[in-house]
C-alpha cells in the first residue's frame, strides 16, 4: 500500500486519493471519535465494552496500563488496570497542547519512559484495541463472509488546533495498524 501526503499551508490532507487506494463497492468505514478522556466509534452503536460487562456504556476511557514486565501486555479503556495507567493519550501526539488540569502529565510522562515504547506504539496500541473490538461487535451483527470481503476503512478524528505535526502523528499511527485497511 502507497501512502501519500499532501501538504498545504500547514493542514494536512489525506484522503482515499492520497492514499492511493482502489475503492471497492462494498466498505466499512469506522470512525473513531478519540477523545483525550473518552472515546467511541462511529457510527456504529457499541454499547458493550471490555471491563463494563453487564452496563451500558456509548463510550470507554482512553487509558492504557501495561505490565511492566511484559511491554506488550496491557489493558485498555475500562478493563481493570493493575499497574500504572497511561492517560490523555491523544495529547501525546501533539506535546505542544497544554495538558487539562485533570490529566496527571508527570504520571504519564514517567509511565512512558519506564515503558520505553514510543508515544505512537502506545497511541497505536490503544486505537488498534477501540479497531478490533468494534469489529467484534460488528461481526455479531453481519455475516462474517461480507464483512471478510468489503474493503475496511478507519478514519480517526482530530482537533482542529492541532499542528500539522500532530496530525502526522496520527497518521503514522494509522498507517502501522492498516497493512490491509485504509486509513
Amino acid at each position: 500500500m502507497n501512502f501519500s501526503k499532501q501538504d498545504s499551508s500547514s493542514d494536512l490532507d489525506v484522503g482515499v486519493d492520497a492514499l492511493q487506494i482502489h475503492d471497492s463497492d462494498d466498505q466499512l468505514i469506522i470512525g473513531l471519535d478519540f477523545g483525550t478522556t473518552f472515546s467511541k466509534p462511529e457510527p456504529t452503536s457499541i454499547l458493550d465494552w471490555p471491563g463494563l460487562e453487564g452496563f451500558k456504556q456509548p463510550k470507554v476511557p482512553t487509558i492504557l496500563s501495561y505490565d511492566p514486565k511484559q511491554k506488550n501486555s496491557f489493558t485498555w479503556g475500562a478493563q481493570k488496570h493493575k499497574y500504572a495507567q497511561i492517560e490523555g493519550l491523544k495529547l501525546l501526539l501533539d506535546p505542544g497542547q497544554e495538558n487539562p488540569l485533570y490529566i496527571p502529565e508527570t504520571n504519564t510522562a514517567a509511565e512512558l519512559k519506564k515503558l520505553g515504547k514510543p508515544t505512537t506504539d502506545v497511541v497505536t496500541d490503544y486505537i488498534a484495541s477501540i479497531y478490533n473490538h468494534a469489529l467484534s461487535r460488528i461481526e455479531t451483527k453481519i455475516p462474517a463472509e461480507y464483512l471478510k470481503m468489503c474493503q475496511k476503512k478507519f478514519v480517526v478524528t482530530v482537533p482542529a488546533v492541532w499542528s500539522s505535526k500532530a496530525m502526522n502523528a496520527t497518521l503514522a499511527v494509522g498507517t502501522s495498524m492498516a497493512p490491509n485497511n485504509a486509513y
